[in-house]
């Protein structure tokens, strides 16, 4: 699960030719490239998610190991004459 924070919508930037929404939060306004509705006006409070912060940890592979044990699976599925995996 992601966390977010509450944002107010104040606007947009052009940059480049592109519409960039200018969103307050915190009391910051920071421009953030989001996807944004059409009919959103200049107050409207928007919900803006930190995709950086998750509540869960990843877990940790060992990519050599991991790549033994399928470099040995798939040797078991063949015949043996192809021992040169």
């Amino acid at each position: 699960m992601c966390h977010g924070e509450i944002g107010i919508f104040r606007g947009f930037i052009i940059r480049d030719g592109q519409k960039i929404p200018l969103i307050e939060v915190n009391k910051e306004i920071v421009e953030l490239s989001i996807p944004i509705p059409e009919d959103i006006k200049v107050g409207d409070k928007i919900m803006v998610y930190n995709a950086y912060h998750f509540d869960y940890e990843f877990k940790t592979l060992n990519l050599n190991i991991s790549l033994k044990g399928l470099k040995n699976i798939i040797r078991s599925l063949f015949s043996p004459r192809l021992s040169y995996l």
